[in-house]
């Protein structure tokens, strides 16, 4: 189990944002890790396992931009998502990665092809990403709903994304799913695959 977290906007605080992280977390031994993107915060928490190498420890970073996302983890689910041609084809641009891990191209996507590549993206995903060139904080649902995904504003109106709803109850007065096939940016949600404003 993973949860991830995303607070778009400037924060003195990260208190109430820790505590959602982890009140979401999963049961015994964690490792967690909180990002301050100077904008907002990304945070994510999984399970200790020895399966999964600590350069897999998200949100990953790239050039100061960061992401947070749930993927199914391929070893048990192998036949989904499938990105190893979209990996030979950042590996052919220059692209080099330390792990096995398809969270670990999501970074080098969005730097090539900006919020074009959710379409890009097959099976089920869930992200959350602040892009440091523009100080835009982006989030995504795969097409099917299958991760889950929820957001809501806290008193300031900032936009607040989790995997996990509890994670926002202290946060947000309203917590609603996030909708599948879109991603949000700039305070609209978009679907991806039409282009159409979903919201």
């Amino acid at each position: 189990m993973r949860t991830i977290m995303g607070f778009c906007g400037t924060c003195s605080d990260i208190t109430d944002f820790t505590k959602g992280l982890m009140q979401a977390a999963p049961r015994g031994h964690g490792e967690s890790r909180i990002v301050d993107a100077g904008h907002g915060l990304l945070g994510y928490r999984r399970r200790a396992s020895g399966e999964h190498p600590a350069v897999e420890l998200q949100p990953l970073t790239l050039d100061g931009s960061c992401a947070a996302c749930s993927l199914p983890c391929r070893r048990v689910l192998p036949e989904k998502p499938c990105y190893g041609g979209l990996r030979a084809g950042l590996q052919a641009r220059g692209y080099t990665f330390r792990s096995r891990c398809d969270c670990e191209l999501l970074l080098p996507l969005y730097r090539e092809y900006g919020v074009n590549m959710f379409g890009m993206l097959k099976g089920e995903f869930a992200v959350i990403l602040f892009d440091r060139a523009s100080g835009a904080f982006i989030a995504a649902r795969d097409s099917a709903g299958s991760r889950p995904l929820y957001y809501g504003q806290d008193d300031a109106g900032n936009p607040v994304f989790a995997s996990e709803a509890e994670s926002l109850m202290g946060l947000c007065r309203r917590v609603l799913p996030f909708p599948p096939g879109c991603y949000y940016r700039d305070g609209r949600f978009v679907r991806y695959n039409d282009s159409v404003g979903a919201a």
